[in-house]
């Protein structure tokens, strides 16, 4: 159940920039106004003072919420809770720099495409008049001179005055200082191999240059390192191998991964391999063969005889008894007793 903001009472939703203006429907946008509060004399849709206040409380928000100067669609929707298809739509007209929109662009649009600004509707006589602006500077803003220029201008729209304040954003250089580079290391494990993922951040406000990151792994397992990007330089030192990966540009603010694999599924594989193959050599060279062998001249033709031999193979250890031999013959084939049994052959 809604509730106004102001009086307690039930509510609606109210769209600070109307949908008429080309606002969107998201949580900044929204003002929950009673009927009295939201249609009424006093509700911003028949007061021009409130409808611009509520307009410039949202403008001051999303500059407060927009900390970075620019922004690609997938950080927009978690943090101004907008659908993705929404902001695509929005912005469809609007230039993608290489990091992303530009922030003036976002609440340019978001604002419906106007920039609002405070209007003082009179000042009495030795009185005086105090706006409040709060400026965030994200931590990661580009370092220099900045400016904030106030200027006074006339119900036409004509400068009457205006005061310029400067001040100087220090740079954090994680060129000069590593401390600005943090390295975070994740291991997942897995049935008989584990991912390894280093997230290296840029937390200054300075582009980081040409810098390398480094892994030691024992020299043993050499054979079972793989890694998504082959390092840059490798070196053994110590009984261990020092893989280096080179980063040549990491902006402020943004994360690089590099990930490998340790794996022994290869050595798994390989003693499977082997030990099959010992089996059957065993099982080749030390068990009971029989070999079947048969003579005879001539073409076969009626009551031509055929000699079959049967040759039993101990090449086991162990005395073999009570050994019982079969072969299958032919129906149309007759079988005649003209040959030895149980003959020993010596090898």
């Amino acid at each position: 159940m809604l509730k106004c903001e102001i009086c307690g009472e039930l509510a609606d939703k109210h769209h600070i920039v109307y949908k008429s203006q080309g606002g969107i429907g998201f949580p900044l946008n929204f003002r929950y106004l009673c009927s009295v509060h939201h249609r009424g004399p006093s509700g911003p849709h028949k007061n021009r003072s409130v409808d611009l206040e509520y307009k410039l409380d949202m403008q001051k928000k999303l500059e407060n919420v927009l900390i970075k100067e620019y922004y690609i669609i997938e950080e927009l929707v978690p943090l101004l809770k907008i659908n993705k298809g929404m902001l695509k739509r929005l912005f469809k007209d609007c230039k993608e720099n290489d990091g992303g929109f530009r922030k003036g662009d976002i609440i340019f649009r978001l604002m419906g495409r106007k920039r609002y600004d405070e209007r003082i509707e009179g000042v009495e006589g030795k009185t005086t008049k105090i706006v409040n602006y709060i400026y965030y500077f994200g931590k990661h803003e580009k370092p220099g001179d900045y400016f904030v220029e106030t200027i006074l201008k006339d119900k036409y729209g004509t400068p009457v005055t205006s005061k310029r304040i400067s001040f100087k954003l220090k740079a954090h250089d994680p060129n000069l200082n590593p401390n600005y580079i943090l390295i975070e290391k994740k291991v997942n494990y897995g049935l008989l191999a584990q991912n390894v993922e280093i997230n290296v951040k840029n937390d200054g406000n300075v582009l980081a240059e040409n810098f390398y990151v480094y892994e030691s792994i024992p020299i043993f397992m050499k054979l079972f390192f793989f890694p998504q990007k082959e390092p840059d330089t490798q070196e053994t030192k110590e009984n261990r191998i020092i893989s280096g990966w080179l980063i040549k540009n990491l902006p402020p603010g943004e994360t690089i991964t590099i990930s490998y694999n340790i794996s022994t599924w290869n050595a798994v594989l390989i003693g499977v391999v082997v030990i099959a193959i010992v089996m059957y050599a065993f099982s080749s060279f030390y068990s009971i063969s029989i070999a079947k062998t048969h003579k005879y001249k001539g073409p076969i033709t009626k009551e031509k005889e055929i000699t079959v031999m049967l040759e039993v193979r101990n090449r086991t250890r162990n005395v073999i008894r009570d050994l019982v031999v079969r072969d299958f013959v032919p129906g149309i084939a007759r079988v005649i007793e003209k040959f030895e049994t149980n003959r020993k052959i010596f090898r």
